[in-house]
């Protein structure tokens, strides 16, 4: 059996290329620019959240925390060998920031994007091809090769097809097909009902509508965004952006350790994806209520805690994989740094005033204690305020009433910092601001 580099599915001996995703066998995997590897397959789905569940104990409920805490599998991110990463819309280096928004930039994203479906997902894929999918996508000769299912092959049928996202149907090489193979230029795959038509176009041949708006549906709201808006993340418009990698000194063993800004990836107040999506979790709560900020903050930490599955796959690889936001709403997925990424975001479209608190193997968020009750103990004192823990792993957490498991490490913050400040995070214990590389 033949192990492809690139999904780690196996094919049968005498194959070229991988029977799951069509990539070449013998090639060695290289990530694009910007982008961290991934160690799992294209389609694999497995993302359940290891949860402990609620537990009442004394009349206080305790939340056990998630994947975070498995013994020997989670390496800390200032451990992990880390990648330069400006989200799966960076995927390609865009050579001038005038053409960083340009409709041209905006495809190369979206189809790279789309051939991470560990990220993007297969709903997002649908949502933008219909019936297609995207079989391969080779950035470097700028083409594209996708399937359609068993159906209308008639030519009038195909353009149907294919013409939401296709500029010139007539500019498609078809595949040939023998011994129940379909193949066109260097990708040969299996002939089956799921797959029963392929043809390759250049990249220029695709087309996207920058105002098409994409709806991704929760129990609690409905996240719509404009491909524009999606690919604002590309040049960091939409995003806090800043320099990502911080040096935190040495360590016993003599070796620097080096781990992510995590405020880069945090979007800008007045994101209006996010705003929306903030206006809908939290628009039955009247602003006259005295305690509608707590209301509010809360709403959204649930938003975050049971609507946001936590990735195990994220948490257990060995390199860091930070998301923007809209990258984890897509998905529906992330672990203890994309759903604090998530929930500072949406913090910051209400103007709200919050701490990333970064802790041994962990990032959790704190707000300012404002109305909200302590009783858990889990406060922290900075800039002469007192603040309250918001953990975004653990389903249903209530601020300042829920204990979580492994509570010592929540109380060992390494390092400090306010996203919306770019390129400052404090040193806990010395207060000093930390160096980037």
């Amino acid at each position: 059996m033949n192990t492809c580099p690139y999904c780690a599915s196996s094919s049968e001996p005498g194959f070229r290329f991988c029977q799951s995703c069509g990539k070449p066998l013998s090639a060695t995997r290289t990530p694009a620019p910007g982008r961290i590897p991934h160690r799992q397959p294209r389609n694999d789905k497995s993302h359940a959240a290891l949860s402990r569940g609620l537990l009442v104990i004394g009349g206080v409920a305790v939340i056990g925390f998630l994947a975070v805490w498995v013994p020997n599998k989670i390496r800390s991110a200032r451990d992990r060998q880390f990648n330069h990463h400006q989200s799966v819309f960076s995927t390609r280096a865009v050579e001038a920031e005038a053409d960083a928004n340009s409709p041209e930039a905006m495809r190369s994203r979206l189809l790279a994007y789309i051939s991470e479906q560990n990220n993007s997902g297969q709903d997002f894929e649908e949502k933008l091809l219909g019936a297609a999918r995207m079989e391969k996508y080779d950035p470097d000769a700028r083409e594209v090769w996708f399937s359609l299912p068993a159906g209308d092959r008639s030519v009038e049928g195909v353009r149907k097809e294919i013409g939401q996202f296709i500029a010139d149907p007539a500019r498609i090489e078809i595949a040939t097909e023998e011994n129940g193979y379909l193949k066109v230029g260097d990708l040969s795959l299996d002939k089956r009902p799921d797959r029963a038509f392929l043809f390759r176009t250049a990249e220029q041949n695709v087309k996207f509508d920058p105002d098409r708006e994409l709806s991704f549906g929760f129990d609690r709201a409905t996240y719509t965004v404009r491909l524009r808006e999606a690919a604002d993340y590309i040049t960091n418009r939409n995003a806090q952006g800043g320099l990502l990698r911080v040096r935190s000194g040495r360590r016993w063993d003599g070796k620097e350790m080096v781990f992510a800004n995590h405020g880069t990836f945090v979007a800008k107040q007045g994101e209006p994806s996010l705003t929306r999506l903030v206006e809908q979790l939290t628009g039955g709560i009247a602003a006259t209520a005295p305690d509608a900020r707590e209301r509010k903050l809360q709403r959204l930490l649930d938003f975050v805690t049971k609507e946001i599955l936590y990735d195990n796959d994220e948490a257990n690889s060995k390199d860091e994989t930070l998301k923007h936001p809209v990258e984890t709403l897509i998905s529906h997925r992330g672990d203890c740094s994309n759903k604090a990424i998530l929930y500072g975001s949406l913090l910051e479209q209400m103007g709200e005033d919050y701490l990333f608190l970064y802790c041994p193997e962990h990032l959790t968020v704190a707000v300012r204690q404002g109305g909200f009750e302590a009783r858990n103990g889990l406060t922290f004192s900075w800039d002469r305020q007192t603040w309250v823990i918001a953990e975004t792993t653990a389903p249903g957490f209530r601020i300042g009433q829920h204990h979580l498991d492994k509570e010592w490490i929540i109380k060992q913050v390494e390092f400090v910092q306010r996203p919306s400040q770019k390129n400052i995070i404090i040193n806990a214990s010395t207060h000093q601001s930390v160096e980037f590389r």
